[in-house]
């Protein structure tokens, strides 16, 4: 729901890009052409001779594999023999899908990707070879991690709380996943993006309580719209509704996350209930009036590390019917 920024983590993933995952591609596609390139490959020290003569990635990548059952050379063996059209249709695709984010247009379409360099850069490039700190070191100059990466995202947004769902926090790892707006699965040429990659409550990274794997278009995203600022809540009397939305954007998006069924949650609900009423009264004025621009100001301050802010938003004109006489 909150609008978001990636600029502190954008010179590192910007330089994990320029300096692995296009030398890569350069590699795919120059060894590719080599001929009687099945044989070659059969040799035990192709790679490591290719790279004495033509040195475009860091030999260490050859001998780091990411189990015994998931070898990075034969990988890369599987990938060369797509041949050069293939590998150089898939480097058209990288370009052009990172543009478009980088643009902040998230409606690009699905495409059939290889398999084998969809699973390179799932396994590897995101997975694996972002956990290497030598990587970061000698590759990119710089000392980073997916911690760091955490870090920078809240301090620049100066938010603790899940930007998805403005119900569960951020701030402790273990509740803190890194998240890919436009799934890898179906996605993977942007899986390093910046902005493409958003830290957000477990809830949300799962499937069966957030968006999973899915994907949707149209959809609006958290680095170009403050998308709960589109929400609407309202209280029925019994429970709070989020109301239907003419913008299919909008409505893409609230499916997306599920967040009407999240809203809907029993413990959601009550905490919500609970912590209006406590800021409203904490609010009420000595004639027991509430002054709306500072009640706003006060939960959107707080909102940013205790969530709710939306929601409380909303509900402020019903506090008549919300804030029961017992709960005073």
């Amino acid at each position: 729901m909150w609008k978001v920024k990636n600029d502190r983590n954008n010179s590192a993933l910007y330089a994990y890009n320029t300096r692995v995952i296009v030398p890569f591609f350069k590699l795919w596609l120059s060894v590719s052409r080599e001929p009687d390139l099945a044989e070659k490959l059969a040799e035990d020290d192709f790679w490591e001779e290719y790279l004495q003569t033509y040195p475009i990635i860091n030999s260490r990548f050859l001998n780091n594999n990411k189990t015994k059952a998931n070898k990075v050379k034969p990988l890369l063996a599987k990938i060369v023999l797509l041949g050069f059209t293939a590998i150089k249709t898939e480097w058209k695709l990288y370009l052009q899908q990172n543009r478009q984010i980088y643009a902040g247009n998230y409606n690009i379409p699905k495409e059939n990707h290889q398999a084998p360099i969809t699973k390179f850069f799932k396994d590897y490039l995101y997975d694996y070879y972002w956990g290497l700190d030598w990587v970061w070191t000698i590759v990119a100059g710089i000392n980073y991690s997916r911690a760091t990466f955490h870090n920078n995202f809240k301090k620049e947004n100066k938010l603790t709380i899940c930007p998805y769902c403005d119900v569960d926090t951020i701030a402790a790892t273990r509740n803190s996943s890194v998240e890919h707006f436009l799934p890898k699965d179906h996605f993977p040429l942007i899986a390093c993006n910046p902005r493409n990659l958003i830290p957000c409550c477990t809830a949300c990274n799962m499937g069966n309580s957030g968006k999973g794997t899915e994907y949707r278009s149209p959809v609006y995203s958290q680095f170009n719209r403050q998308i709960g600022d589109d929400i609407q809540f309202k209280f029925n009397g019994i429970e709070i509704d989020i109301l239907h939305h003419n913008d299919p954007a909008t409505e893409n998006y609230l499916g997306l996350l599920q967040l009407r069924k999240r809203y809907k949650e029993t413990a959601i609900q009550t905490a919500v209930i609970n912590r209006f009423t406590i800021n409203y009264n904490m609010q009420r004025q000595i004639d027991g009036l509430v002054d709306k621009a500072n009640f706003l100001r006060y939960v959107r301050e707080i909102g940013r590390d205790s969530g709710h802010y939306f929601v409380q938003r909303d509900l402020l004109d019903q506090a008549n019917v919300i804030i029961l006489p017992t709960r005073l």
